[in-house]
């Protein structure tokens, strides 16, 4: 039998497989499959494309690129070959000279897609994502009362009851959003207590910071901020302050989250040392080891070093009472907790730990050593989140002061117990 062969579809079938029962569907079908295939190729391609540009299907390079000429050069390049490192990082850089950082985002991602540890890419994909951010603002309320039992801190057995109640009010606002094409953050704090017995011990205290979000790397992000302040003392100026601060925030994991500087200039009221104006310095890292010992469980850890630059020159020694004005110092502490879970996390218990040991430039009254303190505070702490209402907490804390001191009559030692409820009023 001569194979006679007849065009179908572009191909060749074999007429006598052509009369073999079900010949003909199979035929039909493995095209159907082959286009099939065409079509869904096509679409992977679209596909593809799209997601290494960021952009919605059907965008054209002048699309992504708006009307800029320079970024359509460069997109139509990147569209030729969108894994190429050097152009997405030069889009991306002319991207954010022009203000258009989500397309800057874009080409970021693309490169880290490919190269996930570059570091270039990667701090711009922090700052990017930090200016992106959705604006907020908060709003928070503390109230809280305390009993001392030697408020006053008299020294360690003086024989004067000096208990005192008091109560404080603390207001805290924080705002977010984006201004001149930055994450900028807003803090403002205003804080004052009464005293049921010793009025001449209430204060207060104002201040606010502001400054922008900068991203340094891929984990880390900068606050450069300017920061003013104002306090009072017995109803009467105690205080004024300028300052400058940097905080640097971890956005991945790690045990260390932060780094606090600050530095600031005090004035101090003429009602009480005005000879005292000095500078002030601190520098405060924060820890936090989750999941110690229990699901949920964590420590945090914030050492300080302090130094405290107050000269004492023209002070008024009938104002100067107390360690109020205390003269210059280098000082190292910081603060610690341990917070436990209990009854799936409807309260949490732990300790706390307070202290610093102070090292004083001047000497002991009437001697020649310098004088040196060590202060701790131990003591516990039970936290109930949403205690009332949702977003509502209540605490409660006891708390143990000890100051030894080479300084005769500065030793003392104090028990502290309170209550403190907090509310996001926005």
């Amino acid at each position: 039998m001569v194979n006679a062969r007849v065009a179908f579809g572009g191909g060749q079938l074999d007429r006598r497989r052509r009369h073999e029962p079900g010949s003909e569907l199979r035929g039909r079908m493995g095209e159907v499959i082959v286009r099939l295939r065409a079509v869904f190729a096509s679409l992977a391609q679209v596909l593809v494309v799209g997601v290494f540009a960021g952009l919605p299907l059907g965008a054209t390079a002048e699309a992504a690129a708006g009307v800029d000429p320079e970024l359509r050069n460069i997109y139509r390049q990147i569209l030729r070959n969108p894994t190429d490192t050097a152009l997405n990082l030069k889009y991306a850089a002319l991207a954010e000279r022009k203000g258009l950082p989500r397309k800057a985002l874009a080409a970021y991602q693309r490169v880290l897609m490919n190269d996930p540890r570059n570091a270039e890419a990667r701090a711009g994909l922090t700052r990017i994502a930090t200016i992106l951010e959705p604006d907020f603002s908060a709003v928070y309320l503390h109230l809280g009362a305390r009993y001392a039992t030697n408020l006053r801190q008299r020294p360690t057995g003086d024989p004067t009851d000096d208990d005192d109640f008091l109560g404080d009010v603390r207001l805290v606002v924080r705002d977010e959003r984006r201004l001149g094409g930055m994450r900028w953050r807003t803090l403002g704090q205003l804080y004052a207590n009464l005293h049921a017995q010793s009025r001449n011990s209430d204060f207060g205290h104002v201040g606010a910071s502001t400054g922008p979000l900068v991203g340094l790397t891929g984990d880390w992000r900068l606050r450069p901020a300017v920061g003013a302040a104002f306090a009072w003392l017995d109803r009467k100026v105690f205080f004024t302050e300028l300052s400058g601060q940097l905080g640097f925030e971890a956005l991945g994991g790690g045990y260390l989250r932060r780094v606090d500087i600050r530095f600031g200039y005090q004035f101090m009221g003429k009602d009480y040392a005005p000879g005292r104006d000095g500078l002030v310095l601190d520098i405060a890292p924060t820890f936090a080891v989750p999941n110690v010992a229990k699901d949920g469980d964590r420590i945090s850890v914030r050492p300080r070093y302090r130094w405290n630059n107050a000269t004492g020159r023209n002070a008024d020694p009938a104002l100067v009472q107390g360690d109020i004005f205390p003269e210059r110092y280098h000082e190292i502490g910081g603060k610690a907790s341990y917070l436990v879970p209990f009854m799936d996390g409807r309260i949490y218990l732990g300790p706390t730990l307070q202290g610093n040991v102070r090292y004083y430039r001047s000497n002991v009254p009437g001697g020649s050593t310098r004088r040196r303190d060590v202060y701790l505070r131990p003591g516990v702490q039970l936290i109930v989140p949403n205690a009332f209402v949702k977003g509502h907490t209540l605490s409660l804390q006891y708390q143990h002061e000890r100051n030894v001191s080479n300084a005769d009559g500065k030793g003392f030692r104090n028990h502290v117990v309170g209550i403190r409820s907090i509310w996001r009023l926005y």
